[in-house]
């Protein structure tokens, strides 16, 4: 069971309580920084979100799945939009039917209406038997008709995975480049594993799926799954596994890091993970990786051992190269078995989306609860043998304040410089002081339980020293606990609040 946020800031351990003035409280926490998670994930009560099956489109098709969605917060018309892989057929037990990429739009990221169209079907060459795992970031420098850019997967029954790029002008349909833009002379087709992983110069074989994109000071950087083996690709014969990541400044031509795997996420097994989503952020300046890669023990306790997984581990950066990660502990996102819309667990590939100082994380559920009436998918009968049980790929959400991510830069020393000079003025006003080690831009945010940003309190430049910031009653609007959390350059410090 998990723990109420409250009763979490109650088992921190360092504190101590200074009463200031009769109205309320202020605790100093000194947070042990590894990085931390300071907040648990609440799941949306409204899931599943979307239930596949229960529409049927014009061509008298329904959707198989919500699977790997896309989604973004366009604040221009003020929607949520995703993009999502199904299979479309007639029934559930149709034998002719495509994976394809689909589209829909939500007013609050919980009731969605898809497109009666695909947004993205199968090609002719390369991608012609499926198309899947779409990322989509939109870039209003682009022009008209590229605003939306979008990778993906593809393979036809001859290659492996391969990623590919399309465009869009309003995010509904979308159209690969022609092969003449294209660096290997196929439409879309734009990354293939030989050049992604430079480090596996003799594979005979190799993958590149899943792409996760982002746009940050006009670079696009994509994160993506890679495999690469030689020989008869035994497990002994594996020269590449683990998410790889690539620049390029038009969506087209990529960049792959020479040193593809990400070195940083290979845990002791030799596996990177796989299925990355990434986001970046602006106001503490981190990236933050969600990707699967679970531990023996946790495969062994899912009830599916097709495309599920235990968890999403989450990592941290400074660069988006170097990434810092914990495999000793759980999952940071977990499977809850006793929920009906993921009762046969999760599956493979998460979507992060930053809004409102908080991450969003949609995910997909296997529900047996609310699936459509002919809706089967394969379970783990027994160690050796599977089975088959009424269920159906369920959209999924949760979300948790990015304030819950506390991240450290080490001295030589390896103690955080700044957080130990962070410390409260018992006064007869109440003021919230530290000691700068080093000048710099400061910026103090204070924080509610849920971590929605209520005030800034300081931002700007302070110099060595002593600095104090007065906290002000209207700064506390209702009784409970509050979180001011102080960054300074690249260090961070927070303390607790109690308001009564």
């Amino acid at each position: 069971m998990e723990k109420s946020k409250y009763r979490q800031l109650q088992s921190w351990h360092n504190n101590c309580v200074i009463f200031i003035m009769k109205y309320f409280i202020i605790v100093i926490l000194l947070i042990q920084f590894s990085p931390i998670i300071l907040f648990a994930w609440t799941r949306n009560p409204s899931n599943p979100l979307h239930i596949p099956g229960l529409v049927r489109y014009s061509d008298s098709c329904i959707d198989f799945a919500v699977a790997d969605p896309s989604i973004l917060w366009d604040s221009s018309d003020r929607k949520w939009k995703i993009w999502y892989a199904t299979t479309r057929g007639k029934s559930f037990q149709a034998t002719e039917s495509k994976l394809v990429i689909c589209y829909g739009e939500s007013t609050d990221g919980k009731t969605w209406i898809m497109n009666d169209e695909p947004a993205l079907s199968p090609g002719t060459d390369w991608d012609s038997l499926d198309v899947e795992t779409p990322s989509v970031v939109y870039n209003p420098a682009n022009s008209s008709e590229k605003r939306y850019i979008m990778v993906y997967s593809g393979y036809n029954k001859h290659d492996e995975y391969r990623i590919g790029v399309a465009f869009s002008s309003d995010g509904h349909r979308f159209t690969r480049i022609a092969a003449n833009e294209s660096p290997y002379g196929k439409a879309g087709l734009v990354l293939m594993p030989k050049e992604a992983l430079p480090r596996a110069a003799s594979m005979v074989r190799g993958v590149v799926a899943d792409p996760d994109i982002t746009l940050r000071n006009g670079v696009y950087h994509m994160w993506f799954s890679s495999f690469a083996c030689s020989g008869s690709c035994l497990p002994s014969e594996t020269l590449a596994w683990g998410v790889s990541h690539a620049i390029s400044t038009d969506g087209i031509h990529w960049t792959p890091d020479t040193d593809n795997p990400v070195a940083s996420l290979i845990d002791q097994y030799g596996s990177g993970g796989a299925q990355p989503s990434v986001v970046y952020d602006s106001i503490r300046g981190k990236w933050h990786l969600w990707f699967s890669n679970d531990r023996p023990h946790e495969r062994d306790s899912l009830a599916r051992s097709s495309n599920s997984v235990y968890g999403f581990r989450h990592a941290v950066s400074s660069d988006a190269k170097n990434w810092t990660i914990d495999y000793s502990t759980p999952p940071d996102f977990v499977w809850q078995r006793a929920l009906p819309s993921e009762a046969l667990g999760l599956v493979t590939g998460v979507e992060s989306v930053i809004r409102n100082d908080s991450v969003w994380l949609y995910y997909t559920g296997v529900d047996s609860t609310h699936a459509p009436a002919g809706s089967y998918v394969d379970v783990n009968a027994s160690v050796n043998s599977f089975g088959f049980s009424r269920g159906v790929f369920t959209l999924n959400s949760a979300f948790k304040s990015l304030s819950g991510y506390e991240t450290r830069k080490e001295n030589s020393n390896g103690k955080n410089t700044l957080q130990k000079h962070l410390q409260l003025t018992c006064e007869e006003s109440s003021t919230i002081s530290f000691y700068a080690p080093f000048t710099g831009r400061a910026v103090l945010n204070l924080y509610d339980i849920s971590g929605k940003k209520v005030a800034t309190l300081f931002d700007g430049n302070v110099t060595i020293g002593k600095n104090e910031v007065f906290l002000k009653r209207k700064h506390l609007n209702a009784n409970g606990v509050y979180v001011a959390r102080l960054r300074l350059n690249n260090e961070t410090a927070a303390i607790r609040i109690l308001h009564r």
